[in-house]
């Protein structure tokens, strides 16, 4: 369905009716723009085929203004606007299927209950919303993306097995360390592949360390953020995650890995290691193996020569960021038939 959608999107483009489009190092579409008329075009033509609800709120609406549209059956609905007070308006739409709001100071009551009537609901993106607690009994739910500093998602995983897509990023007014536990249950939602939660730990049962009787997910591409404490439960996720394409991982406490080669899926395409103790930039911890790489990122730490020899010999590597990075004598030598396939390279050396 992915490739469907992007050569829609192709063609859209060949015929100047997407513009401004800003491609990833691979060629694939990050961003784009379409004219203000061709979209309010486009917002007339799903309201008539019941494709879309745009809901905007009059900046002169009072703030407990009540959405209730009980007469519209679009199965879509997006919803602009500052300071609504949404009640038990769920009760309007049972029949929608997909729900983004993207004001930032809708008053929930209790968070949980606002949802209860969607028994439809396959994607819900509250990315601009601050929750205090999950939705519950959506089991169609395929996407679901909110701002929380909610610390368990036990009680949200155990009704949620149709998931493909889930983001967690934590609130903007909280700048804790604390971590979010992400349960063992975890394991079990196989229809994942889109996994983005900021400062997450994984919990790993012990019994089942070995890769034939770890479940695995295998139809997760991307992975963002886990916290290694030691390698070996980098090394167990990662078995865990055959098929993944990007990950974004944090290392801390490299004092209690062993030095030796990481090895990632062979699937692996964007790679991004961060030290998560910037306060002094620690030798990383390991060795990386992985062939096809295209994108490297890697953030505070200290590379020796070792480790500069062995991402020079990534050949498929297009993209390399450096960020706060320390190694010997300050210059980094490049010689002949390294970085075969480079195309863009940022450093921010210390």
């Amino acid at each position: 369905m992915e490739d469907i959608a992007d050569g829609y999107l192709e063609k859209l483009i060949r015929r100047n009716l997407v513009m401004g489009t800003k491609k990833s190092f691979g060629g694939k579409i990050k961003a784009c723009y379409i004219h203000d008329l061709l979209h309010d075009f486009c917002k007339e033509k799903a309201k008539e085929e019941n494709l879309l609800l745009c809901i905007k709120r009059d900046q002169h609406a009072s703030p407990s203004y009540r959405v209730c549209y009980d007469k519209q059956l679009a199965h879509r609905t997006s919803i602009y606007g500052d300071r609504y007070r949404i009640g038990d308006w769920s009760l309007c739409l049972p029949h929608v299927g997909s729900i983004i709001l993207h004001n930032n100071g809708v008053a929930f009551g209790r968070f949980s209950h606002n949802f209860h009537s969607f028994k439809l609901l396959k994607v819900l993106d509250l990315e601009s919303i601050r929750i205090s607690s999950f939705p519950v009994d959506l089991f169609y739910l395929r996407y679901f993306a909110a701002q929380t500093h909610v610390q368990s998602l036990s009680s949200f995983i155990a009704n949620c097995w149709n998931l493909e897509t889930l983001i967690l990023r934590h609130s903007h007014h909280r700048k804790s360390d604390a971590q979010m536990s992400l349960p063992v249950a975890l394991w079990e939602m196989v229809k994942l592949r889109y996994l983005h939660i900021s400062k997450c730990n994984f919990i790993i049962e012990t019994a089942e360390e070995s890769p034939e009787n770890s479940k695995k997910l295998y139809d997760l591409k991307t992975l963002s953020t886990p916290y290694f404490s030691c390698i070996q439960d980098a090394e167990l996720i990662l078995r865990r995650t055959p098929n993944l394409r990007e990950l974004r991982c944090e290392i801390d406490g490299v004092d209690n890995f062993q030095y030796h080669v990481l090895k990632f899926p062979t699937s692996i395409e964007i790679l991004k290691i961060l030290c998560r103790n910037t306060s002094l930039a620690k030798t990383i911890p390991f060795s990386i193996s992985a062939p096809d790489l295209k994108s490297l990122t890697v953030r505070d730490f200290y590379l020796h020569p070792q480790h500069l020899s062995e991402i020079a010999s990534f050949q498929n590597l297009q993209v390399l960021k450096l960020q706060g990075i320390h190694f010997e004598n300050e210059e980094w030598e490049v010689r002949d038939g390294e970085f075969p396939q480079l195309k863009t390279t940022k450093d921010k050396v210390l």
